[in-house]
């Protein structure tokens, strides 16, 4: 994942959900019943913030 969420992780979890709840209803079409023990079974990971994609190329189109 982006470490956009998890600098800003209370953004995304202002709802009482923790960062792995909220993107869990993202990717996975489980019933809430099997939620609890697919949270237990995965760790998120954050990938290096790449700032060079906020930079403007200046002089191309």
């Amino acid at each position: 994942m982006s470490r956009i969420f998890k600098w800003y992780k209370n953004d995304f979890t202002a709802n009482g959900m923790s960062s792995k709840e909220y993107v869990l209803q993202f990717l996975l079409d489980i019933p809430d019943w099997k939620r609890k023990t697919v949270l237990q079974d995965y760790k998120l990971g954050y990938f290096e913030y790449d700032w060079n994609l906020n930079e403007k190329m200046l002089g191309k189109p």
